[in-house]
């Protein structure tokens, strides 16, 4: 073979190596633009990620399948099928539902346990209002009850919170008069708990504050048809839990023991009370002696075709004597619902 001439070698263009100089911005030019192609996981890519969550990164000492968080979550794929199996925290799709994932997956404390139960009650009520009228009026009532208990793991307290609505009806001894009563009931507790044979047993006690607000209606009355109920108040809670086996029985009651009522005073009406603006000790401070009552429940939680069924029997005795005034409204109920555990 015939080599070249010494002047076809030196007109050979040739091409240099550029200087270190022009080196670094040609590499770090061809690093951006190739980056977002090289490492990708669904749409969770690193120039997704934000300062303000937790970050995800490929760790150098891990396998190439391993993405690793900044709290050493991991998540791995499958080398053959070359897809990704992202962890809960990765297949989020935003900075924010990240970091709620974040949050509730890494707090030290532990969730509240709640148990609420919505229930229906079927009774009888008894209702006299001496402002309306001296008789007494009896007759049916409906109920819907919610019923919320939370405890924590931690924590020897528990919240039970209640609301209720109810409307009745009833009938005076000669068939002739009608009352409609209806009212709507809330209260928030807080018990101490203490655990007895093995856990079986649970005894709470503590104290409740609760609202309560209704009317009663008399068909009768023309001029004074209607007495207004607001009532607040403060006083005792107790409870007890027993387990025997799947089931599990309770009893709990409440009274309030201080509060405060209104009322109009005797012969008075409520078009001087609104109207005419003629106060004549309306909000009576009220104690345990002028409003005896009484709400208490006994119940038993059945599990029975996947759903865990709450009967029982509803008490709730309310009555006052305030401005020269009576009034009762007892409740006797059977219950019936469903228990939800979250």
């Amino acid at each position: 073979m015939k080599r070249p001439s010494p002047q076809a070698t030196h007109n050979v263009t040739t091409h240099k190596m550029p200087h270190k100089k022009h080196l670094t911005p040609l590499l770090l030019a061809t690093a951006l633009f190739a980056l977002p192609g090289t490492i990708t996981a669904g749409e969770d890519t690193l120039h997704d990620a934000d300062v303000s969550s937790p970050v995800a990164y490929y760790s150098k000492e891990e396998s190439p399948y391993t993405c690793q968080t900044a709290e050493g979550d991991t998540t791995s794929t499958a080398p053959n099928s070359g897809e990704t199996s992202p962890s809960p925290f990765h297949a989020a799709k935003s900075d924010a539902s990240r970091a709620a994932y974040y949050s509730d997956n890494t707090s030290d404390a532990p969730r509240p346990n709640i148990l609420n139960a919505k229930m229906f009650a079927i009774g009888y009520s008894d209702i006299q209002d001496t402002y309306l009228s001296p008789e007494r009026y009896c007759g049916p009532e409906l109920r819907y009850i919610s019923h919320t208990l939370r405890t924590k793991a931690d924590s020897p307290w528990c919240r039970a919170i209640l609301n209720e609505g109810y409307i009745s009806s009833g009938k005076s001894r000669s068939k002739n008069g009608n009352v409609l009563s209806g009212a709507y009931h809330f209260q928030y507790g807080a018990m101490r708990q203490w655990a007895l044979l093995d856990g079986r047993l649970t005894l709470s006690a503590g104290g409740q504050g609760e609202f309560l607000g209704g009317f009663i209606y008399n068909t009768r009355n023309g001029n004074n048809p209607a007495q207004a109920r607001l009532a607040i108040g403060i006083g005792p809670m107790a409870r007890a839990d027993y387990h025997l086996g799947r089931v599990s029985i309770a009893y709990e009651a409440s009274a309030p023991l201080f509060g405060l009522t209104f009322s109009p005073n005797y012969g008075q009406s409520y078009y001087e009370i609104f109207s005419l603006g003629q106060y004549d000790h309306n909000c009576v401070p009220t104690t345990i002696v002028s409003t005896p009552s009484l709400r208490h429940t006994l119940t038993a939680d059945i599990p029975l075709l996947g759903v865990t069924w709450r009967v029982g029997y509803l008490g709730d005795y309310r009555q006052q004597n305030v401005n020269h005034l009576k009034r009762h409204v007892y409740t006797s109920a059977f219950m019936i619902g469903i228990v939800v555990r979250r």
